[in-house]
């Protein structure tokens, strides 16, 4: 259902068997909520937003949650109202965790996905099936993720592939010293381990640049902070729908205001595979992408949905779209 549309809404509070059997419908049909399609994607300098790098939050429903539900925070409206979505059915929901079902335009179907109450709205936490590379069961407990969600929402091991990944083929399990270094940095003084960020006079993350001067974080117009992501380069397909070429201006700014225009869209230092290209008249270039997993099937779709150039990260300069 297009957004602005109006449709009867029904919360259904469902047990995990029948939450399984609507994540099966998720899983058959996308990994991430649905962005606008970009036509400028690799690379244009552009503008920002959406999803959000997470803080640790209680697992454990208490009798506050419990009456914060009954005020109505697990009404699908207030849900939809906080996302900006046609979210249609709520499950499992204490008042600071549920299940939320989006009813987006076909054919991608319904999507799935965690989310939690936070500051005062709710914020999507996950999509489902996860794709995302630092949502590994160890890390997402750590962050307060209830344990009956982590049944039904097929996180994987925090270990990493070491072999490069072919047609629909699955990772191996062993880790490899590159995937292993990059996926502990992106957990170093995040809020995720409790540690809030310092703001400075523009706004963003003072420690949203690194020592190379690149952009690692930025604040969303909606006041979440984002963090670049740490996915092996094992033959993973990703989907770049636009890519922010540094300026002589405020790159934190820019990369945000890119960001906010792809919702759920997440952003990789430059270069951070072989097969990206690091800069453009000596100008660094940062990815703006949907993680699309390691199925070809999928990573088209994924092209045809969003738009924008079709990728395989890989230890190998190579650029060319599998999807053309």
């Amino acid at each position: 259902m297009k957004k602005g549309q109006k449709h009867p809404r029904t919360t259904r509070v469902l047990s995990l068997a029948a939450t399984s059997a609507l994540l099966c419908v998720a899983a058959c049909s996308t990994d991430a909520t649905t962005p606008a399609a970009s036509t400028s994607a690799e690379p244009t300098a552009a503008t920002s937003s959406a999803s959000s790098d997470v803080a640790s939050t209680s697992s454990t429903p208490t009798s506050a949650q419990a009456a914060a539900a009954d005020k109505g925070l697990c009404d699908p409206d207030t849900v939809s109202a906080d996302l900006g979505g046609e979210y249609d059915t709520i499950s499992d929901c204490d008042g600071l965790w549920a299940y939320a079902a989006l009813k987006v335009a076909q054919p991608v179907g319904d999507t799935t996905s965690i989310i939690r109450f936070r500051n005062g709205h709710w914020e999507v936490f996950t999509a489902l099936p996860v794709a995302q590379e630092d949502m590994c069961e160890e890390r997402v407990r750590e962050q307060g993720v209830p344990e009956r969600f982590l049944g039904v929402g097929n996180f994987h091991s925090c270990q990493r592939p070491s072999e490069p990944i072919q047609g629909d083929s699955s990772p191996q399990a062993a880790p490899t010293a590159h995937t292993d270094a990059g996926y502990y940095r992106s957990w170093w003084g995040h809020p995720e381990m409790g540690v809030p960020w310092e703001m400075g006079a523009n706004g963003q993350p003072v420690l949203g640049i690194n020592p190379a001067g690149e952009v690692s974080a930025v604040k969303l117009p909606d006041g979440t902070v984002k963090t670049e992501q740490y996915p092996g380069c094992d033959g993973r397909g990703i989907i770049i729908v636009d890519s922010y070429i540094e300026t002589a201006g405020d790159n934190q700014q820019g990369l945000a205001d890119m960001l906010a225009k792809h919702p759920g869209a997440s952003f990789l230092s430059p270069g951070y595979c072989p097969s990206l290209r690091g800069s453009l008249d000596g100008k660094r270039i940062y990815p703006v992408y949907y993680d699309m997993g390691y199925k070809y099937a999928n990573l088209c779709e994924g092209k045809a949905s969003y738009g924008g150039n079709a990728r395989r990260l890989s230890e190998t300069a190579d650029y060319s779209d599998p999807c053309l």
